[in-house]
């Protein structure tokens, strides 16, 4: 079932193909949640948090046990995400400088944006 959050996105933000990520300049990235499409796919959490669910792999005897916010506006935000990542690496490798690869791994993972936004939504 889609809602209206969803469908105002589907145009912009529809596989991670379609992601460009800016190129890092004078060894400087932005934050992904700073693009302006993470922030509208943000800012409709707030008001309509996305779904979650408990995830139980099994590694050998070993199993892990986490909870992660599941649908189509994460897989948007984890494509914007990632092509940010492929960019801060690309630049890594052309440059030598780790600097920027460091700040993108330092940077929020999509579900602690999420969180984020969910607080700061309840905050305003």
């Amino acid at each position: 079932m889609a809602t209206a959050a969803h469908s105002i996105l589907a145009p912009a933000v529809q596989t991670a193909d379609c992601i460009n990520a800016p190129t890092p300049a004078n060894d400087t990235a932005p934050c992904w949640t700073t693009d302006r499409r993470a922030r509208a796919i943000l800012a409709t959490v707030a008001a309509h948090p996305p779904h979650g669910e408990w995830h139980r792999p099994r590694f050998g005897n070993t199993v892990d046990e986490y909870w992660t916010y599941v649908g189509y506006r994460f897989d948007c935000l984890t494509a914007i995400r990632d092509a940010y990542g492929q960019k801060a690496l690309e630049h890594y490798h052309a440059t030598g400088n780790f600097a920027v690869f460091s700040a993108y791994c330092d940077a929020p993972n999509v579900n602690d944006a999420i969180e984020a936004a969910r607080e700061a939504g309840r905050e305003g």
